[in-house]
């Protein structure tokens, strides 16, 4: 596995000799490469991306088969990150760079009283201002590019992307939502969002379905375990020929009348509905559907017609659609506990429930959970769930009483977070 971090601050340029930008220091860059030393095997690689203004104290690998590279500016920063990413083809890159937010668009050398003539210079000025001649200097700033947003394409789908989030508003929802913005803008498998007034210490670990709160120390071996996951592979969508005739009218109006009552205990993030729900079939079973919000009056439900394990495909009627990518989880749940009518998901932690670590939606990890874990044996009534770190719960139902299934639900003692 070969890990590539960037860390330290990426400066903008006034002049050659003058650089601007932000204040870090490069401690979680640092802390970052210990731990990925010893989150991963000893015999594999950590190449380091730093500003050589900081005092290094990284250790990178044991056998010199790590490097360190340095960048000043954020120009700089840019084109080694994307030259390592295409020529080094690492596992995994953690971008914790605090690139400068803004950078000159000009800058005007404004001349003593007397002299003649403000001149302006674009993008910066080439070589040192000459303080004897120029009084003062005026300088235009706009918005740096996005440098994280140019990773993914250059190292493609497996490799697992992690992304950092500095605000200062003291407020958790907002962190955490200006997170999920840049994860989806960047295409983030993680990112690890903080807060100067909630304290640099504490740090948010948001993911494509959740966030937990944890410690700089795990942010290595977190990047590894959703690397290992990836690498057993994701499901894909299939469509079958059939068109959905709701050939099982009852449990099709189970499925829509619990959709009416569960919506409004989703919880909401990126205008995007979370959590899923299923209903068993004789073949296959009923469940939401991925973007189950976008557009008016479009069916939220999809019948699953089968899952094939060994393909790893979710047959999906109307084809047109796709099922959640939990899909493959729900089918094994079915499989494994066949007391298990109902199955719902919810984006809160179950009390009493064991709690699994963080899973990608859609991989085989994920449907091999749904194998493992018993929600009903023979002789229980009770719902029995699992929790998934930073994901919430998956509570099995042995009934189809849609009013037991919602007091559940609603039953704020069942959870121990909203």
């Amino acid at each position: 596995m070969k890990v590539l971090l960037a860390y330290g601050s990426a400066l903008s340029r006034i002049d050659d000799m003058k650089l601007m930008g932000g204040v870090s220091g490069g401690t979680t860059g640092r802390e970052l490469t210990l731990s990925a030393s010893d989150a991963i095997a000893i015999d594999d690689r950590i190449r380091v991306l730093t500003n050589p203004w900081l005092k290094n104290e990284a250790r990178c690998g044991s056998d010199s088969s790590g490097w360190i590279h340095t960048f000043r500016t954020w120009e700089e920063y840019r084109d080694l990150l994307y030259k390592n990413c295409l020529d080094w083809t690492p596992d995994i890159v953690l971008c914790a760079t605090a690139v400068s937010n803004y950078t000159p668009l000009w800058v005007m050398t404004e001349p003593k009283p007397g002299v003649a003539g403000a001149i302006a210079h674009a993008p910066c000025y080439r070589g040192k201002v000459d303080s004897r001649s120029a009084e003062s200097l005026l300088v235009r700033f706009g918005k740096t590019p996005s440098i994280i947003g140019g990773v993914r394409e250059r190292i493609g789908r497996d490799p697992v992307l992690v992304g950092f989030k500095l605000t200062s508003h003291g407020d958790v929802t907002q962190l955490i939502e200006h997170a999920h913005t840049v994860r989806t803008e960047a295409q983030c498998d993680l990112v690890i969002a903080n807060d100067l007034k909630l304290g640099l210490g504490r740090k948010f670990f948001v993911t494509p379905t959740g966030w937990w709160e944890g410690k700089t120390e795990d942010i290595a071996m977190a990047a590894a375990w959703i690397h290992e996951i990836k690498q057993g592979g994701f499901y894909r969508s299939k469509a079958t020929l059939n068109v959905s005739l709701k050939e099982h009218l009852k449990e099709w109006a189970l499925a829509e009348r619990l959709w009416d009552r569960i919506e409004p205990y989703w919880e909401r993030c990126d205008d995007l509905l979370h959590g899923c729900f299923a209903v068993r079939l004789p073949e296959g079973f009923i469940t939401t559907r991925r973007g189950k919000r976008q557009g008016s009056g479009n069916d939220p439900l999809a019948h699953v017609r089968r899952v094939d394990h060994d393909d790893r495909s979710v047959w999906v009627d109307p084809g047109l659609i796709k099922a959640t990518l939990n899909a493959p989880m729900l089918d094994r749940i079915f499989e494994t506990n066949p007391h298990v009518n109902v199955i719902v998901h919810l984006h809160r932690a179950l009390k009493k429930a064991r709690t699994e670590p963080y899973i990608p939606p859609g991989t085989v990890a994920e449907a091999e959970l749904g194998q493992h874990v018993p929600f009903l044996d023979g002789n229980s009534l009770d719902p029995i769930g699992v929790n998934i770190q930073g994901h919430g719960s998956v509570v099995g139902f042995r009934t189809t009483d849609l009013n037991e299934i919602m007091t559940f639900v609603k039953d704020g003692r069942n959870w121990q977070w909203e």
